[in-house]
Order: C-alpha cells, then structure tokens, then sequence
C-alpha cells in the first residue's frame, strides 16, 4: 500500500452552531453511540472498551455482513503473530459476547460464521436524522469526480496511508441559515511524499504538526532503511521541500509565531529557521519527547514520557519540573495549560486544565483516547473546540476556554485516527480557526511464510505479520 500526502486547505474556516445530538444505533435493549463509544443498556452505561468496542463498531457498521477475520487482523491486530492474533480475537469476541449478555451456542446480536468471520444479526435502528459535523464538497473534489474513467482508475493510489489538512465545515453551514454561497471554499490537495518515502504513525511523538496560522505543515517520512527525516510543505506551494540535516528526527512542534520550527533528532533539541533552513542546537532533549508549549515567551514546557521538564527556547539544560503535563497547550488567555493524565479506573485519558498562576487543582473536562487539542472557533469569538480521539473517532468538543464548560455533544470529524496507549499520542493537527491535520489508519501488514533452510534442525514453518513499506515510484 502506497503511502502518501493529502490536504486540504481553506481561504478562511467556518465552524458553526452544533447539532443538539450525534447518531445512536438501538438494538435491543441497546444504544450505541458510534461516535463516542458509548454502550448503554437501558440507559445505564456499560463499560467497553478496547477490541472488544472497535469489533463492536465493526459489525455495526456492516449490519447482516460478514466482517472476516483477515479484516479484523489488519485493522486491531497488526504487527502480532497469527497465534496472539487468534487468542487476543477470541478473548475479545468473547467480552463482547459478555457485555451484550450474548451467547455462541443462540446467538442473538454477534453470530460466529466459523473459520470465517462474525456476523451482526440483530435488527437495528439508526437515528441519523441530525447531521453532525460537516465538510463542505470541496470544487477540486467535484472536478475530480468528472474526469474520465480511464484517469479515475490511477487515483486509488493515494488512498493509502493518508495525511489529510482539512477545514471543519459547519452543521450545513449553520443548518442551513446563511444563503447558499456564502460558505468558504474549501480547496483538497492530495500530495505524495518525496519518492522513497513514506509516512509513519506517532505512536510516542508528535510526527506532523500545522503551523499556527495554518499556512505550513511540518511532517517526519521514513526512508527505505526506516530513518525519519523533517518536510516542510507551504500549503501555497505544490511540493514538500526537505529540512536538511534532519535524519534520526523524533518529534516537532511550532512556537505560537510560527517562526520557526523546533525539532529533536539524534537527541538534540533544534530550532530550524523558515528562511534558509539554518539550525541552532539548544541543547540535549529528553528522552522520548512528545511535544512542547510555550508556557510564557521566556519559558518553553517540555513533555516527556519520564515527566515534564522547563527550559529556555533560547537553549539551555531543561530542568525537570515537580508536576507532569502530558501534550501540554497553553489555552487563550494564557493562564490555563491544557494536558491529559491516565486514569487506570476508567482505562482513559482525562483531559484537564489548570490555572497555572494560583496554583488551583486541576478541573476534569473530558474523557479520551488520546492527548487532547484546542483550536478556536471561526465563527464565535472566545469560544473554539476540543479536538480528541474516542474508539477511533476524531471528534470536536465546543468548549468555552474562558469559563473551562463544555456545551452539546462531541462531533465527528472523520474515522479510523489512531491513538497510541500508553502515551496518548493520536495522529491529528491543529491550527487557528478550525484547521486540522489527520492521518487515517490503513493496514500495511501481510501474511508471510518463514521457513527454515533444508536441513536445519527442527525445520517448520511458521506464520507471522510483519510491516511492510512500498513507495511510490517517482
């Protein structure tokens, strides 16, 4: 599978009023929420988690069809041996099975089709009648859409591993009550990586990151022999340009300037200026960092898997701090700084907020897969959206930063974002005004035979996945 580079990018960015609801799927004495993962059986919520829940959302969304098991191999168990792949799906049908008070023997909701995948068998009910969070019909979609067949066909290429940047629409551009045309446009660009490379999920980094203003995306790609190096790709520009002397990178992040970009690679903190691509060493970076904030223009927070650390973004040792802020972000206003923490009672992150001048205990917002994001709203002023990961959802939170209070119900944004346990890393971006940058998940792993020579002692085969990378050709 081809990895490659897409986007989309917008003149200006329109988030509007939010629906009052999100679609629920009811079977049973069920409801399910697709997008927050959310199981309840007679209004009382039932914990699920995990590959028990992603099958869940699986089967519920190809209701009477078959999900076999290969499918369900690439997309929760990659990169695991065929027996760990058995037993881990078996065990995770099962708690399912446990949790819908499902049987094997008369099945009512998850049907086992044997040796070839599962099946989900009862009647469900959809309540799609409110839209959620929309995405304009961007022209050069539209334009695509009517070329020829015969040029339609060399397109799923870039259908891989995708990096998306992509303005969030509004409900129908505030449900509909601005006239038609008076929306932004919204333009998409898909763009391969440099040729012999390829995009890599975060897993305990930040592996891309928009500017600010929305106008630049910074991303690492592996070469060939599995070394990162730093892109820079000017959305006005139509090709991705390399930041030299960047092999080994980590994890980048911008300053709220976005001046220049700040980046470790063989150990070493580096701020890379936008003209000229000079570098200056700031000095040795702590072990496996996620990301920085700024917390004021003379103090620059590091986080890391071992805790946080302060330090000059002029360079210096950074000093490790007594308080850990995991994917740190300082809110508007510059008084609260914006960080999840691992509740192991409730098997989540909790995104918080503290106000860092009085000292004052942290307030809990919200529940999540993975680190948490803010980006402001384009429409009302001194309100924006919380940006996380749930059951593998993107999904926008209206949030107010001022008085810390979340309104409504999370939106979708799109599906199938990976979010890495433990370290809460998540593959999307944000920048000013509703832009985000995302990376959906699509399987890269085959079946492979490994035998033994002939003659070898205890000569047996054996089936296992392994990663696999094809680039694109030039």
């Amino acid at each position: 599978m081809e990895a490659q580079l897409c986007y989309t990018a917008s003149q200006r960015v329109f988030m509007g009023p939010q629906p009052q609801s999100s679609p629920r799927i009811a079977f049973g004495p069920f409801e399910f929420n697709a997008v927050s993962g959310d199981l309840r059986k007679h209004g009382n919520r039932i914990r699920l988690q995990g590959q028990p829940l992603q099958i869940l959302c699986a089967l519920i969304e190809r209701p009477g069809q078959m999900v076999g098991r290969e499918e369900l191999q690439h997309q929760l168990w990659d990169g695991t041996t065929f027996v760990d792949f058995e037993q881990g799906l078996n065990a995770a049908v099962n708690k399912l099975r446990q949790a819908l008070g499902d049987s094997a023997d008369q099945p009512r909701y998850v049907e086992t089709l044997p040796g070839r995948g599962y099946r989900f068998i009862a009647p469900i009910h959809r309540d799609t009648g409110k839209a959620v969070l929309e995405i304009a019909t961007p022209t050069a979609m539209r334009t695509e859409a009517a070329r020829p067949k015969r040029l339609r066909r060399w397109l799923p290429w870039s259908a891989g591993v995708a990096l998306a940047v992509a303005a969030l629409g509004g409900y129908w551009w505030g449900a509909r009550s601005n006239k038609q045309g008076e929306g932004p446009g919204v333009v998409r660009f898909k763009v391969a990586p440099p040729a012999g490379f390829a995009l890599e999920g975060a897993a305990s980094r930040q592996s891309f990151a928009l500017s600010p203003d929305g106008s630049r995306l910074a991303f690492t790609a592996m070469d060939a022999s599995g070394t990162l190096s730093v892109f820079l790709r000017d959305l006005s520009s139509l090709e991705p340009r390399p930041i030299p002397d960047t092999n080994g990178a980590h994890t980048l992040f911008w300053p709220p300037d976005g001046s220049s970009l700040y980046l470790t690679a063989r150990g070493k903190l580096r701020r890379v200026s936008l003209e000229g691509d000079a570098q200056v060493a700031l000095g040795e970076a702590p072990s496996f960092l996620f990301s920085g904030a700024w917390l004021r223009p003379d103090t620059l927070i590091l986080s890391a898997r071992r805790g946080s650390y302060a330090s000059s973004p002029s360079g210096g040792t950074p000093e490790p701090i007594k308080d850990s802020y995991p994917w740190p972000q300082m809110l508007p206003g510059g008084e609260h700084i914006l960080y999840v923490e691992w509740d192991a009672g409730i098997s989540r992150y909790r995104a918080r907020a503290r106000r860092l001048a009085s000292g004052s205990p942290s307030m809990d917002l919200l529940e999540a897969d993975s680190r948490v994001l803010y980006t402001e709203s384009a429409v009302t002023p001194g309100r924006g959206y919380l940006l996380h990961v749930r059951a593998g959802n993107l999904l926008a939170q209206s949030f107010d930063p001022h008085s810390l209070q979340l309104t409504g119900e999370a939106m979708p944004v799109t599906s199938k974002i990976y979010s890495f346990f433990p370290t809460g890393a998540a593959d999307f971006s944000v920048a000013a005004k509703g832009t985000i940058a995302y990376l959906n998940y699509v399987s890269r792993s085959q079946l492979v035979w490994v035998d033994r020579p002939p003659g070898s002692p205890g000569r047996a085969g054996i089936f296992s996945t392994s990663r696999c990378m094809v680039f694109p050709s030039a």
